[in-house]
């Protein structure tokens, strides 16, 4: 009764956050028309994140693509010396070290100029990297820090355990932000070396699409914290480029009733015309996964699946070793064990449903 009183608790807090946030969301509906008539095979796709996830599709916004981690760290802290409002900034992992440091080091200094700074780490993400009472150093400098999801030994309850902050979001005054697979801990830039070359692509985001990435990370604020969010407190006043594409920023949470990244990657495969390129660390499917990766190669889509050569953890690479008969049976190439070290990087992510109890966020693109 008290594990589901807890969870209970959860839902209802995050259906409230969710629902605050839908309220103050960008108005979409022009640019779904436009879509739907220049492209329905995409629009398809859109149209649920916006109706039924609630997450807008936005356009006139600069996209630049990073392959690695050294590419966007210089770019970050340009980002960070210019803030003028606020940093929001939430990532699974960060560790001590040139990255983290060099950021740390501009947070504090801009504290002192009046800007709002708020870190928001997981605990499970640092355990082994970060002193456990680190965020008690943070908030020395007059910095907001929240510790995600404590750990707690003898913890009754593993599925809550698992509820882990997979993601990683740096939001600069709502008008840039930067969301991938990039972690903030020195191996992500190769500044030190655990198994070889680390890669992991990020992304970095200015314009009107950045609303929704600050919107998901205030709602991360507001469940780790207890409190509730006034979203239109944080909206900028929007300014757009003459940047062709479509954008749409979202969360995959659970409790929630919808499990967006499942039915993203779904509809991505299943509408799939010429080929499926998946870049990925692990892999662990659920019926419904193989089954739709294994129909789309047998209908003549080529369907290949990039996995590492070298794993950062070497039971789930096990578990992903598990999966290559089945899948290459049905069709699916599978290219691995090559020398070069590519540790984390995630284009797309093939995952079973365990993986989204877990807190993440994406970005699905077209056109950009």
């Amino acid at each position: 009764n008290g594990q589901w009183g807890r969870k209970k608790k959860s839902v209802m807090a995050l259906n409230s956050l969710y629902s605050d946030m839908a309220k103050v969301q960008y108005d979409d509906s022009q640019i779904l028309d436009n879509i739907h008539i220049e492209n329905k095979q995409i629009a398809s796709q859109f149209s649920y994140l916006s109706k039924r996830a609630n997450y807008p599709v936005y356009t006139n916004t600069k996209c630049k693509y990073y392959k690695s981690g050294e590419e966007m760290f210089p770019n970050m802290l340009d980002d960070l010396r210019n803030a003028k409002k606020y940093i929001f900034f939430e990532f699974f992992i960060i560790d001590e070290g040139v990255f983290w440091n060099s950021i740390f080091d501009i947070m504090k200094e801009k504290v002192k100029e009046g800007v709002d700074v708020r870190v928001l780490y997981d605990d499970m993400g640092t355990i082994q990297k970060i002193p456990y009472n680190y965020h008690k150093k943070i908030k020395e400098y007059g910095i907001k820090c929240i510790v995600f999801n404590r750990f707690r030994v003898g913890a009754t309850s593993l599925s809550t355990t698992n509820n882990r902050d997979h993601r990683k979001i740096l939001s600069i005054d709502g008008k840039v932000a930067y969301t991938g697979g990039v972690n903030i801990a020195d191996e992500y830039i190769n500044e030190i070396t655990l198994f070889g070359y680390w890669k992991d692509s990020g992304v970095r985001l200015e314009g009107p699409a950045v609303e929704s990435l600050t919107n998901i990370f205030l709602a991360s604020w507001g469940y780790s914290t207890n409190t509730t969010i006034d979203y239109s407190e944080f909206l900028p006043e929007k300014t757009y480029f003459a940047q062709d594409g479509y954008l749409a920023p979202y969360a995959g949470t659970p409790f929630l009733s919808e499990n967006v990244a499942e039915n993203v990657y779904l509809n991505m495969i299943n509408r799939a015309t010429d080929y499926i390129y998946i870049f990925t660390p692990y892999i662990a499917l659920d019926g419904e996964m193989m089954s739709a990766l294994i129909n789309a190669a047998k209908s003549g889509i080529d369907v290949k699946i990039i996995v590492p050569g070298i794993p950062d953890k070497k039971s789930i690479y096990l578990l992903t070793q598990t999966y290559f008969k089945q899948l290459m049976e049905g069709g699916v190439e599978i290219a691995h064990g090559f020398d070069e070290a590519v540790n984390g990087a995630t284009v797309f992510q093939v995952t079973d449903k365990g993986d989204f109890q877990v807190f993440k966020c994406a970005l699905s693109l077209a056109d950009t």
